[in-house]
């Protein structure tokens, strides 16, 4: 059953796909890396649910028992930091981004000092990507990549 923004997030997409739509078949993200399922997108405009589960849902059970707040918990940036040892992952550096600030992520997985011995930022050079190399306390190393 859809949630009860289901209408509105619908209405975005079209709107957004509507904006997109009209790129040249042969420069288009489906002709580089292949057509999308239904509910897939290339673009997403926003992501209400998404962004409402984690920092506006205070019905959830999580968050009425659990004390994590997105804002001000520690534990996701822990959690992004667990993954980030298995998952190779590139962050987006969008002028317009709303999701991740890629500037601020040095400084802010370095504030989690239990976990994290250092960042280190190297700025993308040329068509190469940049990197954030995540030193860990245990010795252990993981690469961000990003534009």
């Amino acid at each position: 059953m859809p949630g009860p923004y289901f209408d509105a997030i619908t209405a975005t997409q079209q709107a957004a796909d509507a904006a997109v739509g009209d790129i040249p078949g042969d420069d288009s993200l489906a002709s580089h890396l292949g057509k999308l399922g239904r509910y897939d997108r290339y673009f997403m405009a926003r992501n209400p649910e998404v962004y409402l589960a984690y920092a506006a849902n205070v019905i959830a059970p999580e968050y009425v028992w659990l004390p994590i707040r997105a804002d001000s918990d520690p534990t996701y940036g822990a959690m992004f930091l667990e993954n980030a040892r298995y998952v190779e992952t590139f962050l987006t550096d969008a002028e317009y981004d709303l999701v991740i600030y890629s500037a601020a992520m040095p400084d802010a997985l370095k504030g989690h000092k239990g976990i994290v011995k250092d960042v280190t930022r190297t700025r993308a050079s040329g068509d190469g990507s940049g990197t954030f190399q995540i030193d860990y306390r245990d010795g252990d190393r993981a690469n961000l990549y990003y534009p």
